[in-house]
């Protein structure tokens, strides 16, 4: 199924109903992917759920490459060359809520920057201060997210109607 042109209405039985419908890895490799996220809901049971696993562009990794002038795509992995869109915390968030979803969740997988693609970084270069700066901040640590959310019209875990702000989510890690 291209998931860019063709409805899930015309692939999935008639008034199927998931609990949860699970987007790993999917929604960077999509140009327009408002489209598939406009079609999920009408596939999810009265409290169903949608999971996405999402590579996170703004990666220490992926950042210690631009400062040293590099953005080179792999086979795999952030920088996967088959990526069409890359995604930060904040621009899953708007994502999401331009497509009428509420994140209920967002759970983080760390990664450590010599378990990564980026292993080969030298660092030697980088001002202290920036090393800091990277080390610190969860979103450079943050190697992927992975989202639960819900039609925004559907009421979230806390009883709440809609959206809410980035910083009242539940948080978890996971570090590899």
């Amino acid at each position: 199924l291209d998931l860019e042109k063709e409805h899930l209405v015309d692939a999935l039985p008639v008034n199927a109903q998931f609990d949860y419908i699970v987007c790993a890895d999917i929604i960077e490799h999509l140009r327009e992917p408002q489209f598939i996220l406009d079609q999920l809901s009408e596939f999810l049971a009265p409290d169903g759920k949608v999971l996405f696993s999402i590579p996170n562009i703004s990666y220490k990794g992926v950042l210690l490459d631009l400062i040293d002038g590099q953005f080179n795509y792999t086979d795999t992995g952030i920088l996967d060359d088959t990526h069409i869109r890359f995604y930060t915390y904040d621009s899953i968030y708007s994502l999401l809520a331009e497509s009428d979803y509420a994140i209920e969740q967002v759970d983080r997988v760390f990664v450590d920057l010599a378990l990564s693609e980026f292993s080969n970084n030298t660092t030697q270069n980088i001002p202290p201060a920036v090393l800091a700066y990277l080390e610190k901040e969860p979103d450079n640590n943050t190697y992927q997210y992975i989202v639960t959310a819900v039609p925004a019209q559907s009421t979230n875990a806390n009883g709440d109607k809609g959206y809410r702000h980035l910083d009242q989510l539940k948080h978890s890690s996971h570090k590899v």
